[in-house]
């Protein structure tokens, strides 16, 4: 089991970015740690494990692009990568997903979205992939810019068992965030994104 927070203390006067917590035997037991092992952080935690037993933990990195941190000793070690750099302002709301379909096509390829703030793709939910365990990274797929709306944003990510990739955020159409949502933007590859 592999879980994460925004970690800070109490009551709060430090933030630690992301907290990583593992239980080896079904969470009878758990390892953890408030502050990263594998470095400070700007918080929002995805935790995923992949098909081989790999620990990733996507967040926001300090420079407000979108990092990951892989283990593959069940957390006793981890070796962080840029998934994306700021792309001017901050890349939010990330979600993060492995493929772990033994029989897919892209088995053990990551998958991370979010939304830009600046750049290019401001306000667009974006995608990039890796195909080496999140070392390195595609550039920055487009979700969203066909679509007639303000900000699309919260985004989330899953596999299916063929090796598709399904992406929903949503999507703001009013010119303020306080308009509210007006719906659920949705995309799917069936070629590894």
């Amino acid at each position: 089991v592999f879980s994460s927070s925004n970690a800070s203390n109490w009551p709060v006067s430090t933030i630690y970015g992301t907290g990583v917590y593992w239980s080896l035997d079904g969470s009878s037991n758990w390892t953890g740690f408030d502050q990263p092992p594998f470095g400070s952080n700007s918080g929002d935690p995805v935790s995923v494990i992949g098909v081989d037993g790999r620990l990733y933990e996507n967040y926001i990195s300090n420079s407000l692009g979108q990092g990951v941190a892989v283990s593959t000793d069940n957390g006793v070690s981890w070796t962080t990568h840029t998934v994306a750099p700021n792309p001017g302002s901050l890349a939010d709301k990330n979600h993060f997903m492995v493929d772990k379909t033994p029989s897919s096509p892209y088995v053990n390829r990551s998958y991370c979205i979010w939304t830009d703030f600046g750049g290019i793709n401001d306000y667009d939910a974006v995608l990039r992939y890796s195909t080496n365990y999140g070392q390195n990274w595609s550039t920055s797929i487009n979700l969203s810019s066909g679509l007639s709306s303000y900000l699309n944003q919260g985004a989330n990510v899953q596999t299916g068992p063929n090796g598709e990739v399904y992406a929903t955020w949503t999507v703001y159409i009013g010119s303020n965030v306080n308009d509210g949502e007006d719906g659920i933007g949705f995309a799917k590859s069936t070629d590894g994104g």
